[in-house]
């Protein structure tokens, strides 16, 4: 569900639009999988 909210995003504005529209625990799910990518990149 989370990724069908991305791929219907087409720019930043929208993705946060979608995010802030998701149920908070799809919202911390989403807010891990962030941040995980983000250490990996560093």
């Amino acid at each position: 569900m989370i990724f069908n909210h991305l791929k219907k995003s087409k720019d930043l504005k929208n993705v946060m639009k979608n995010f802030i529209k998701l149920p908070p625990k799809e919202q911390k799910a989403f807010s891990s999988l962030i941040a995980s990518f983000a250490k990996k990149k560093n």
